[in-house]
């Protein structure tokens, strides 16, 4: 079984999705409602969907959109199988997240302890606790102005673009002002609900300071799903620790599983894992969707299931880390993007790579760029319809 991916660029007003009148969405559950409408008419177009498997995807402030999408599609459209969800470096619990930062950075060697600069965060922390002690805040920042670059006109054309719709844009400040004012109730209060009817895959990096592991892991931990609360087995002891292999000799990160909830820990990795890794994201996808995209050797191995999903706890994360070394690209919350994975008969993914590996790449910087991928046979990765930020790394790269 293969699988076909789905963008959808959501809220209305990020990416292509236009909107008239600066008419964004300010809350969440107007958010899904929109969803379900562009569930229903893409539907209509393609009415096959009604027989496919439906996987849900997206990162950082999709920890928001996915859960709520994901009640109102179980709830308001139960003809749509709905199989599950995944959500990488998930903005889900803020609370936890704000909660998180002191101490993530002291033990990461960002900032040291009872330093000038440890005490005026402390204060910080202290005065934003306050504030959360009396209203859950969805969203406090503005997404980070990072830019991949400008979609090339054919791909545009491609996909039925407006030719009067403005460029593509990684994130979109007003839209998300737009949702940091909504009182919608927080995702996290879902969670246990979803995890009744369908499984769910949390996966997370070491390096990411915004959405960081330790409040993931906290949040997993404090939060009580199926008659359990963490990843307690039920006798008074936890889910055991074992490391996650990929497509190395070596552990790539480490993985639990306890009843319909999965996560993953991604060894030195960024924000956005998927483009730190790919090919380790789609391992990591194998098992969850029971697919098969690579050939045999670049497969899971099997001693990683997702039967026998384990993560470590912190003492482990952090005997790991380079001495607290951090790379030097952005970490900020990307958010205005979902990812949807419908089960399709078509072909899979083509084993003839290309992998790009630009020259003179800095050692700490060097994952940035591992195993950016291109298929040499597919129109869909052909080198002229990239994004101008990939043509500009292939255009000095070395070739192997």
């Amino acid at each position: 079984m293969s699988a076909n991916l789905l963008f959808v660029d959501q809220p209305v007003g990020t990416g292509f999705s236009n909107t008239v009148n600066n008419s964004f969405v300010g809350d969440l559950n107007e958010m899904a409602n929109q969803f379900l409408s562009f569930l229903d008419r893409y539907v209509d177009v393609f009415p096959e969907l009604l027989d496919n498997d439906i996987y849900s995807a997206g990162e950082s402030f999709a920890g928001q959109y996915i859960p709520f999408i994901a009640k109102d599609i179980l709830i308001k459209r139960s003809m749509l199988k709905l199989r599950g969800l995944l959500i990488g470096n998930g903005w889900i619990d803020p609370v936890t997240h704000y909660e998180s930062y002191l101490p993530f950075t002291v033990a990461k060697n960002l900032v040291k302890a009872n330093s000038t600069f440890y005490n005026d965060i402390a204060n910080d922390n202290e005065k934003c606790q306050q504030v959360l002690s009396n209203k859950v805040l969805v969203l406090e920042e503005t997404c980070s102005s990072i830019l991949y670059g400008i979609v090339e006109c054919n791909v545009r054309s491609r996909i039925h673009v407006d030719h009067n719709a403005s460029e593509w844009e990684m994130c979109v400040e007003s839209a998300t002002r737009a949702l940091a004012k909504t009182e919608s109730e927080p995702c996290i209060q879902s969670l246990p609900d979803l995890l009744r009817q369908v499984p769910i895959l949390l996966y997370n990096s070491e390096y990411d300071l915004i959405c960081n592991h330790w409040a993931i892991e906290k949040m997993m931990d404090n939060n009580t799903w199926n008659n359990r609360t963490g990843f307690d087995l039920g006798n008074g002891t936890l889910v055991p620790l074992d490391p996650w292999f990929a497509d190395d000799d070596e552990p790539v990160g480490l993985i639990r599983t306890a009843r319909n909830l999965s996560y993953i820990l991604f060894y030195k990795a960024g924000h956005a894992v998927p483009y730190n890794y790919p090919r380790r994201s789609l391992a990591m996808l194998n098992p969850f969707m029971q697919l098969k995209l690579y050939s045999d050797a670049y497969q899971t191995r099997k001693r990683n299931t997702f039967k026998k999903m384990i993560t470590s706890n912190r003492d482990v994360y952090q005997s790991s880390a380079w001495d607290g070394t951090i790379p030097s690209y952005p970490i900020r919350p990307m958010g205005c993007k979902l990812f949807i994975f419908i089960s399709w008969d078509g072909m899979g993914w083509d084993e003839n790579f290309l992998r790009v590996v630009p020259s003179h790449v800095p050692w700490d910087e060097e994952i940035l760029y591992e195993s950016i991928l291109f298929s040499k046979n597919s129109s869909l990765f052909n080198i002229d319809v990239v994004p101008n930020c990939v043509r500009k790394i292939v255009k000095n790269a070395n070739y192997t």
